[in-house]
């Protein structure tokens, strides 16, 4: 009798002992589970949006290390077949609707800054040159820049998107800035589309006309924009259609001929000018989304480029030292 007890009490701790370790097993596996749905889950969250930044100014303030942080503080599990997706849906949904923020602040915002500003704001070597001349000066540096495209298989699409000048396919984007370092982007067109082409289209001098119409001095004079254009740009009578404002642009020779003192000196003189705009180009590629474009990889489509490409062009005047 008493063997019998003996014998059933061991079967029991065996079998506790087995639920025991089954159960330390379980347990074990699902911390693994979770944790590797955790890195998962950040893994996902940097690649879709390694663009937010938490020194915008702007809207909500989002920072990848913290937010990886407090997943895994707070132990969020994501399962690494369907709920994968829904956290991704979930994170472009704010994306798109920071970038619905910053596109909204952009068009509320004054698209250039006024003389005042622009006077006060700008380096002191700046004032110290136009100041010499009496009078009051109001200059903008236009320039362009590519935002690679893949190369589509259709031979119109492929010979409108095709720019031999970059070499690839891409969407062409125009940068200004002026002597304050306020700098913007225009709308974007394909790479086919000529530099004067692309000032016609983007209507860029008519809005500069209208704003300096609204920006008049105190005895009611107006000072016009003077652009700063490259070589490539041939708009001189555009410019001086729409409002009278000016185009100063490097020294033109024909092939026979040679720079004559005066042309070499002018043409110095808009090249050390326009180099303030060259930082402004880098800054605009500073995005790691702009500056490698469309892929194959991503699924991203024309239209959140092109809102992308003008939110970051409003948005650089809020992150990085101003260019002067």
């Amino acid at each position: 009798m008493i063997d019998k007890m003996v014998s059933q009490t061991i079967r029991s701790v065996g079998r506790l002992l087995n639920e025991v370790e089954s159960t330390s097993h379980s347990m074990a596996n699902q911390q693994q589970a979770e944790m590797r749905d955790v890195e998962l889950g950040t893994q996902t969250f940097d690649k879709i949006c390694p663009f937010i930044l938490d020194k915008t100014g702007l809207s909500v303030h989002v920072n990848a290390e913290r937010r990886r942080q407090n997943m895994k503080k707070r132990k969020i599990i994501v399962s690494s077949t369907n709920s994968m997706h829904l956290v991704e849906k979930s994170l472009r949904k704010v994306l798109l609707t920071k970038l619905k923020l910053i596109v909204d602040a952009r068009q509320r915002w004054p698209k250039f800054a006024s003389l005042t500003e622009d006077e006060l704001l700008r380096s002191e070597k700046w004032n110290d040159i136009i100041s010499s001349t009496q009078k009051r000066a109001r200059i903008i540096m236009h320039d362009m820049t590519n935002i690679p495209l893949p190369q589509p298989a259709d031979a119109d699409m492929n010979s409108a998107t095709w720019n031999t000048y970059y070499n690839m396919c891409c969407a062409k984007g125009g940068v200004f800035t002026q002597l304050c370092g306020w700098e913007g982007t225009l709308e974007l067109y394909t790479g086919a589309t000529g530099d004067s082409d692309y000032i016609r289209k983007t209507k860029i001098l008519e809005e500069q006309r209208d704003f300096m119409d609204a920006d008049k001095q105190i005895d009611g004079s107006i000072v016009p924009f003077i652009n700063v254009f490259d070589k490539g740009y041939r708009v001189l009578l555009d410019c001086f259609s729409q409002g009278r404002q000016l185009c100063w642009q490097p020294a033109f020779a024909r092939s026979d001929q040679r720079y004559r003192s005066h042309d070499v000196l002018h043409t110095a003189t808009v090249a050390y000018t326009r180099s303030g705009n060259e930082r402004s180009v880098r800054h605009m590629k500073r995005s790691g989304l702009i500056k490698r474009g469309l892929t194959e990889s991503n699924s991203m489509d024309l239209n959140t480029l092109a809102d992308l490409w003008l939110a970051w062009g409003f948005q650089v005047n809020f992150m990085y030292s101003p260019v002067h």
